[in-house]
């Protein structure tokens, strides 16, 4: 990983494009989360920037921005209203951007490095991100499309079925717990739709 100053043909990102993108009063409620450290972890792989931002709860949101010629294409953030990434957190991490370029870690296609990973690698790893989110564990009985577990044998809705009521479960039942249980059972979806287009 190397820190670099992005290449001069790229776009360069105004208050203007921001506001644009978040509207005048998402700018203006971004400012002090870009000014106050709340974004950190700021990374680029090629247009893409990716940031976590310190919001308003425990763990911080995870926010994204692919850039293209006419300023900001696509943004996410993980906040209850980031969808479409028209939030403050989204504005924040672009305001970083606009005014230290330089702070974004270049870093590789995630697809790129875990190729040139060895199985004892790969397992070290799974090891250690089972340690930091024991609730993983629950993917290693998912068959998945388009891989040897998810051709052995038809994928039984049992597996997915459990991971659904877990969803609701682990959610808690404060006014954002809805949010976390949409991401979750969005990627069961994402599963079955994988599994559809191989038409098991």
């Amino acid at each position: 990983m190397t820190t670099t100053a992005p290449s001069p043909s790229w776009p360069k990102i105004t208050e203007r494009t921001i506001k644009a993108r978040v509207g005048e009063k998402g700018l203006a409620k971004g400012r002090p989360y870009a000014h106050n450290g709340s974004v950190f972890d700021t990374k680029r792989e090629g247009p893409v920037l990716r940031a976590r931002v310190q919001g308003q709860m425990a763990a911080p949101y995870r926010v994204s921005a692919s850039l293209d010629e006419s300023g900001v294409r696509t943004a996410a953030c993980s906040c209850p209203v980031g969808g479409g990434g028209y939030c403050k957190h989204v504005a924040a991490l672009l305001l970083v951007y606009k005014e230290a370029p330089e702070s974004f870690v270049e870093v590789e296609n995630i697809d790129v490095v875990l190729k040139r990973r060895s199985k004892e690698d790969l397992i070290a790893l799974v090891h250690q991100m089972l340690r930091r989110a024991p609730e993983l564990e629950v993917l290693l009985e998912t068959p998945l499309p388009g891989t040897s577990s998810g051709k052995d044998a038809p994928a039984s809705a049992d597996v997915y079925r459990r991971q659904a009521e877990s969803a609701f479960r682990l959610a808690g039942d404060d006014w954002r717990a809805s949010f976390g249980v949409a991401a979750d059972l969005e990627a069961i979806k994402d599963l079955g739709d994988g599994f559809l287009k191989e038409g098991n």
